[in-house]
């Protein structure tokens, strides 16, 4: 089981915490306490619900579901953020004339693979 952060503007589960992990939703910030001992200044009670004991799906990465209390569905603005690194290099490569367009291609189908996990 775990607990997640749920922006509430979208029901996005912006980030995710193991049950040991005590979480506290202030009027100004969201706080995590040991072992991590972080404070989260942009998420806080009047914009995020925090919800506990949720089971996450197998393939859960954060900003990947929206949870509505209850049920988890896919967010499909969400891309994996590897791939959204890939794309970065992607766009350095293209206009290199020393970079094979058989990388370019493996590149891309990288990126395309990461996408659809």
């Amino acid at each position: 089981m775990s607990k997640i952060l749920v922006n509430k503007e979208n029901d996005i589960a912006v980030l995710h915490f193991s049950d040991s992990v005590d979480v506290t939703v202030n009027s100004n910030n969201v706080v995590a306490g040991a072992p991590h001992n972080n404070t989260i200044t942009n998420f806080n009670s009047s914009n995020a619900t925090l919800y506990t004991d949720v089971t996450l799906p197998d393939d859960f990465m954060d900003g990947r579901y929206k949870y509505d209390g209850s049920n988890f569905t896919a967010n499909s603005d969400w891309q994996n953020p590897i791939s959204s690194m890939l794309v970065v290099d992607q766009s350095r490569y293209s206009s290199d004339d020393i970079i094979s367009d058989e990388f370019k291609t493996a590149l891309q189908t990288e990126i395309d693979r990461l996408n659809a996990l």
